[in-house]
């Protein structure tokens, strides 16, 4: 069966304007993917740009911002759409061609045909038969060293005029470079990049011997237009391209033809000489004349009604009673692309697939029984899958005695009309979604104001129901005052066939009146009957918006806005007093001028043309601008220019209203600079880091990019700030923002979250081992000495990294990520960086889980106070312990306080478990006094967030005490180092609190900070505890010894206790009662006990001292 060029042709074809550049074209075919681009103006072809095209531009580094106009091929090839597709391949040999341009009757574009198509919907496999892929490979394979430049790939593709080029490594394939690729190289300008970086990999192969069907059908199913065909070893021979295939496919159909005629015409000869024959070898008598005549009319009359019937389009077929063809017309041939001698004899199971053939076979014996012709629809599904519908009226052959003979059967193809019909019901389902879902109000009435459709919209408009609004006149929603307008607009729409676009009201179901603005156009239906239909939109919304700005410029001008009036030429004319003031001119000294006397020479003509051009469309503008005052100050004002009009519409006057917005400017812009930037360092603040970093993050993924989020904290700064005061701290803080801002880019961010945090954002990373060397270089320059006023300051960093995507895309997660790096940096030492890992998250939730559990432990009971002792060195005494938290968690068992201290302090939960152990404390020491020694003291860890905390607390403390009986010095408090340091009115008051109660006070961990002598003259402290740190690798002649010494003499000096902590061997004991130490704690004598071992300890004490561990 014949096919159209109209059923193979791509319809969707991308067309572009002469103007396009190179560069656009390229990136339309990289996009879609396709091999050709129609450049056209007004729907008409002038030109086209293929992927051979764009070879040659790649292989001459054309610009790409040269229009297409320049280099598209103008000469060419158009075929209409009803083109026999044979007919149509003929001209891409002809031409030599892979495109072929479809254009409708008046040289519209209709479509493209490419090679492509023609392989897939031309059923080429009926003239390639079983070729093998020997018989048309091409031999002359374009072949390409890895190493080639793309600039040197596209030249010789171009001079050699071959679609592809092979990568081989000596002769085996590895890679392939097609016109598809260069289009996108050509793109990117990426001419000097190597073949081996930009081919496709691996390679489709192909052996000589495979047969062509099976290739063309694995091209079609791989999407492929390319296969290598390689020997035995796998060494490249030729390639097989999807021209190869189609080009060949013409050779084996022009074959056939000619083998058809030849035997046709030889049949024809042999007919002839056999009636020449018989015509000499017996002379005819006249009867034989007679009845040869008599055939030679009856034959020239069966020639006529074969001859009606073949040129009849319709396609006639007759069947016998079996259901097999006794023949059919031209038309049928034609049709069914086989000719009769092939059909006739057999059935329709021949030819259609079995459930249609049965299908027709039902038809035709539901005709011979009736006895009456049938008329119905019937679908015919090919067997390359392709289906066509035909109206077919079949009707019962008799003979002349009225004998059934068969079956004679009319087709007609109206698969174009079933497609129209189909298109033109889903353009009315459309065209009624778009009605029904029309924000506007849209209605049909007839010619004396009846509704007949309303949509929603509409409905919802009046307040009315369909079937209510069919009850009403286009006049029952119309006010009577509208009664002049509306017959100026029905005379329009008599004369044009359109009105409007106008305003009116029209009248609500509950009375109110709606503004609206209506169009409207005259319909004439297939009945000869005529419609309005018209769209209704309601301007409520924007009514109350101009009353609005009515008022508006009343408040204006009765406010002291400047105010000037200039007639239809722009020369002004008037002004008020409140534009003297503002401007400096005097009325005489701009009337007759034009505004232009206060033009500051700020806007260039485009502003001016843009709002000229809105003034006289829509006669309003306003907006911000800058003018001069007579004294040549420029100013920004905020200026409403407003248009009245005549009675013909024309213009009568321009009125400006303007006030001097310079001071609100200047203040938007600082209160932005304060919302968005910190005042200190002039850094970017949280808020403007967040927002760069979410824009960022999406430039990161539309660019495939990573990038990188610093968390920056600095060491022992707070130290600084409340040794040194915050002016030098802020002193600091801006010299580290200096410091880091010159370790980045000028792309990159660096902001300041507050206190002594810092961030910075690395983005359009291609190497993440930068970060690194930003990091590195972060830590020497913060390293560096700080020189600030008179003092010299070292500090350092501790900095966390994570990046983006591979951590986390939300900014939230990345956030924490980066903050959990930080304190693991801070963890690990401090002055140095930690990249995020997934085990900071879990160690975070594990820190999370802590903190809820904590907040059950105090209810559930689950804290438990042990007890250390405190020995006397001088006779192993007991008489001081340290109270010591335990948590015994139900399911964790005995947590150690390392764990949890921290989290409670972050929580706040320190002040509720601090209190806690407090009166548990002296319940105990109560207990010991009355039962072991009246001196008896015990010892509890306050964290410096309790000091923090309202004063109340600790007077709760000292009622306990008294209502218990007892002393304030059965206490002691011990406290860090780093409190003292804190100079806050707070601390010094409640150190002075515990002094006056008798409370006496230990400094714990002593010698690990700045052990100030200053600051224990300050403060009357009772003991200080040696750090363990210092007792560890205790040794004669060692600087630890040394440092103790230091320690206990400066103590007794002060007048204050020694105790060491962490005392583990004898040695250890006895170098520190050699040097003076009053007390030791640690594990040679005890470790920590619960209370009832503690009495069983102090009860063992009483038959002799402590000189080693009890337990």
């Amino acid at each position: 069966m014949s096919k159209s060029i109209a059923q193979l042709m791509t319809r969707d074809v991308v067309q572009v304007s002469p103007q396009t550049t190179l560069g656009q074209c390229a990136e339309l075919m990289a996009r879609h993917r396709i091999s050709s681009l129609i450049i056209g103006e007004h729907d008409l072809p002038v030109g086209i740009l293929t992927e051979r095209d764009v070879v040659r531009l790649l292989s001459q580094n054309a610009p790409l911002d040269q229009s297409v106009s320049a280099l598209m091929t103008v000469k060419l090839v158009t075929v209409p759409a009803e083109t026999d597709y044979r007919d149509a391949y003929h001209l891409f040999v002809l031409h030599n061609i892979r495109h072929l341009v479809v254009v409708e009757d008046d040289g519209r574009l209709a479509g493209i045909v490419t090679e492509t198509d023609f392989r897939r919907n031309a059923g080429v496999e009926e003239f390639i038969g079983l070729r093998t892929v020997a018989s048309i490979m091409d031999q002359s394979v374009l072949m390409l060293a890895p190493n080639s430049r793309v600039i040197d790939a596209a030249a010789m593709m171009h001079s050699r005029r071959t679609s592809c080029a092979v990568v081989v490594e000596g002769l085996k394939p590895i890679g392939i470079v097609t016109e598809r690729d260069m289009v996108r190289l050509y793109r990117h300008r990426a001419g000097e990049v190597l073949i081996r970086d930009i081919m496709s990999s691996p390679v489709a192969t192909a052996e000589p011997e495979h047969v062509v069907v099976d290739v063309v059908q694995r091209m079609q199913i791989e999407a492929i237009r390319h296969l290598v065909v390689v020997n035995a070893r796998g060494e490249t021979l030729a390639v097989v391209t999807e021209h190869d295939v189609v080009k060949h496919t013409e050779g084996q159909y022009v074959e056939l033809l000619n083998r058809i005629i030849h035997e046709q015409v030889v049949e024809l000869e042999l007919k002839q000489a056999k009636i020449d024959e018989l015509m000499l070898q017996s002379a005819l008598t006249e009867s034989e004349k007679r009845l040869r005549h008599l055939q030679a009319s009856t034959i020239n009359d069966k020639a006529l009604l074969r001859t009606l019937i073949d040129h009849i389009p319709d396609l006639i077929f007759l069947k016998n009673t079996e259901g097999v063809y006794l023949g059919f017309n031209k038309a049928c041939e034609g049709f069914f692309g086989v000719e009769e001698s092939a059909v006739v004899g057999k059935t329709d199971f021949d030819f259609v697939n079995p459930e249609t053939a049965e299908f027709f076979r039902q038809k035709d014996r539901e005709v011979m029984v009736s006895g009456q012709a049938h008329i119905n629809e019937e679908w015919v599904v090919y067997p390359d899958g392709h289906r066509e519908c035909l109206e077919t009226l079949k009707t019962p052959y008799l003979s002349e005695q009225g004998e059934l003979l068969g079956m004679i059967g009319i087709s007609r193809n109206i698969t174009k009309r079933k497609k129209a019909d189909r298109v033109l019901r889903e353009s009315e389902e459309k065209l009624r979604s778009l009605f029904e879902m029309a924000p506007l109000g849209i209605a049909r009435n007839a010619m004396d104001g009846r509704f007949i459709e309303a949509n929603k919209a509409l409905l919802d408009m009046v307040g009315y129901s369909l079937d209510e609004l069919k009850q009403l006149s286009y006049w029952r929603l119309t006010p009577d005052d509208y009664g002049i307008q509306e017959t100026l607009q029905l005379r329009a729409l008599e004369k044009s066939g359109r009105y409007g676009p106008y305003e009116k009201e029209y009248l609500h179901r509950d009375g109110r009146r709606i503004p609206v603005r209506l169009n409207g156009v005259l319909i004439t239906g297939s009945d000869g009957s005529r419609y309005i239909w018209s769209i209704v939109e309601d301007i409520s919304e924007r009514k109350r918006a101009e009353e609005e700005m009515q008022l508006a410029s009343m408040v204006y001008m009765n406010s002291g806005e400047a105010m000037l009036v200039t007639d239809a030429d722009g020369l002004i004319i008037t002004t008020n007093p409140a534009f003297t003031e503002l401007t400096g001119y005097s009325p005489e000294e701009v009337l007759g001028q034009t505004p232009r006397i206060l033009n500051s020479g700020l806007h260039d003509r485009f502003f001016y043309d843009a709002m000229w051009q809105k003034l006289n469309n829509m006669g309003f503008w306003q907006g911000e601008i800058w003018n001069k005052r007579k004294n040549g100050e420029i100013y920004a004002e905020w200026l409403t220019i407003n248009t009245i009009y005549k009675d013909n519409g024309s213009c009568y006057r321009r009125v400006a209203l303007f006030s001097d917005i310079t001071d609100k400017k200047k203040a938007e812009e600082m209160i932005w600079m304060q919302a968005n930037f910190d005042p200190l360092t002039g850094l970017p603040n949280r808020r403007m880091f967040n927002d760069r970093l979410n824009q960022e993050i999406k430039k990161a993924h539309r660019a495939g990019q990573p990038l990188a989020l610093m968390f920056i904290d600095l060491d022992r700064f707070k130290e600084i700030n409340d040794i040194l005061g915050h002016d030098m701290g802020d002193l600091l803080l801006r010299e580290a923002a200096n410091r880091l801002s010159s370790c980045v880019r000028e792309t990159d961010t660096v902001a300041r979250l507050g206190g002594d945090e810092f961030t910075v954002i690395v983005t359009a990373l291609d190497d993440t081992g930068s970060v690194e060397r930003i990091a590195q270089d972060i830590l020497r320059k913060l390293s560096g000495p700080f020189q600030l006023d008179n003092e010299t300051l070292y500090i350092s960093a501790s900095i966390g990294i994570t990046f983006y995507p591979d951590d986390a895309t939300d900014i939230e997660e990345l956030r924490k990520n980066a903050d959990q790096a930080m304190y693991s940096a801070k963890h690990q030492g401090r002055n140095r960086f930690s990249y995020y890992t997934p085990s900071m998250r879990d160690l975070a939730r594990k820190r999370m889980r802590l903190a809820n559990d904590l907040r059950i432990a105090m209810a559930e009971e689950q804290f438990r106070v042990h007890y250390q002792p405190i020995v006397d060195l001088n006779d192993g005494s007991i008489r001081k312990a340290e109270a010591l938290i335990r948590w015994q968690h139900p399911d964790r068992g005995l947590i150690s306080p390392s764990e949890f201290i921290g989290i409670a302090e972050e929580t706040g939960r320190i002040v509720e478990i601090g209190d806690w152990v407090f009166h548990e404390a002296t319940l105990q020491v109560k207990h010991w006094r009355q039962h072991f020694r009246a001196d008896f003291q015990v010892s509890v860890n306050k964290s410096p967030v309790q000091f923090q905390n309202d004063e109340t607390l600790y007077r709760g403390w000292i009622a306990q005490l008294q209502n218990l009986g007892l002393p304030g010095d059965s206490v002691v408090i011990e406290i860090t180092e780093s409190l003292l340091l804190d100079s806050k009115q707070i601390v010094n008051d409640k150190l002075l609190l515990f002094r006056d109660v008798g409370i006496q006070v230990a400094i714990d961990d002593f010698g690990t900070g700045y052990s100030s002598l200053a600051y224990l003259k300050l403060y009357d402290i009772d003991y200080l505890k040696i750090d363990q740190s210092f007792v560890r690798n205790l040794k004669p002649d060692s600087s630890d010894l040394v440092v103790c010494e230091a320690i206990i003499a400066m103590a007794h000096k002060l007048g204050m206790k020694v105790i060491a902590e962490g005392v583990e061997t004898v040695d250890q004991r006895d170098l520190l009662l050699a040097a003076g130490c009053d007390c030791g704690q640690g594990f040679l004598f005890s470790k920590p006990l619960p209370a009832k071992e503690f009495d069983a300890l102090l009860s063992r004490l009483s038959l002799g001292p402590v000189d080693c561990a009890v337990e």
